[in-house]
């Protein structure tokens, strides 16, 4: 059954450099339990990859000679921004992920905090003064250590937490004084776009945030050598692509330790026709892989005349670590 909301699709553009670009092709997204395209996402191509790696290159020289106290009052516009269009967000999120709006509101306004708290760091970044005199070589000697902005930061994040996660890579980064390149997952994009327009309308600098779309040019951005540091969040099989790609760059892989089989109902045959109601935060806690126990079994104990005893379970299997 649609909603209408398709009528209302929005189109998501590509953010590379200093402007929007429309992609050559797109791609839908729809809400998972209407069916309901939600948003239509740019294909990123070759050429647009290249064209956010050439920009995020040129831009990371001007963050790193943003002062740590300029750093701070941009991340603090982008969080107040970020919390001006929470609810335009979370509706994002609920219609393209699945998740309850509850989850939704909770995750944006978890991300406003993130924001801030990088704000605070932004002026903390310090070095350290290292006494020499552990040998007699080093005595009278002090070494200083000096940290750095790493340069261009590439990250690539997942659909179970489109903005926290994304706000996990971005702010650091930012803080830090890198530019940036996201690659959303496919399945959200849209509540990603639109936390993205709403840091970049704190004024960021032109090229330090870019956006690609699609899976296909995953491997051509992590490689890069353009590229200084990895950030992925997302499944292990993908994760071993990624650290098998990149070469000598660093990198930092959030890889889950186990995963969700899809969900079994064991349901005599008889009852199959029967519709079933759930908690929405149930159903959508299990799609989007934030279940907290092992296993979970719902039971329905009703007259045994009109309802036959069922069960819904969700079966966890844990992964290997990943191999050398």
């Amino acid at each position: 059954m649609s909603t209408g909301y398709s009528n209302q699709a929005t189109r998501i553009r590509m953010r590379i450099g200093d402007s929007w670009r429309d992609g050559q092709a797109f791609q839908d997204v729809r809400d998972p339990y209407r069916g309901d395209i939600v948003a239509q996402a740019p294909v990123s191509t070759p050429q647009d990859c290249e064209d956010a790696l050439a920009a995020a290159y040129k831009a990371k020289k001007v963050m790193a000679a943003m002062p740590g106290f300029e750093r701070a009052a941009l991340l603090r516009r982008a969080a107040d921004n970020v919390a001006a269009r929470v609810d335009a967000i979370a509706r994002a999120m609920t219609l393209e992920s699945g998740k309850a709006i509850r989850d939704s509101l909770i995750e944006v306004q978890r991300s406003t905090d993130l924001l801030r708290l990088c704000a605070e760091e932004a002026v903390r970044i310090q070095g350290e003064h290292i006494p020499m005199d552990a040998s007699a070589v080093g005595a009278g000697k002090i070494a200083m250590l000096m940290r750095y902005p790493v340069g261009v930061v590439a990250a690539i994040t997942p659909f179970n937490g489109p903005v926290n996660l994304a706000a996990h890579k971005l702010g650091p980064a930012l803080a830090a004084g890198n530019s940036f390149i996201l690659k959303p997952s496919p399945k959200a994009p849209l509540s990603v776009h639109l936390f993205i327009e709403a840091i970049l309308d704190a004024g960021v600098p032109d090229g330090a945030i870019n956006t690609l779309y699609g899976d296909a040019i995953g491997p051509q951005m992590v490689s890069d050598s353009r590229v200084d540091f990895v950030s992925f969040t997302g499944s292990i099989p993908v994760g071993k692509i990624i650290r098998n790609t990149v070469g000598m760059k660093r990198v930092a892989l959030a890889l889950p330790l186990f995963i969700m089989t899809p969900i079994t109902w064991l349901l005599p045959r008889s009852a199959r026709a029967t519709r079933w109601r759930l908690p929405a935060r149930v159903v959508s806690r299990c799609r989007t892989s934030m279940c907290t126990n092992k296993f979970m079994t719902l039971l329905s104990r009703r007259s045994a005349a009109r309802w036959t005893p069922s069960v819904l379970v969700i079966r966890w299997t844990w992964q290997p670590r990943l191999a050398p």
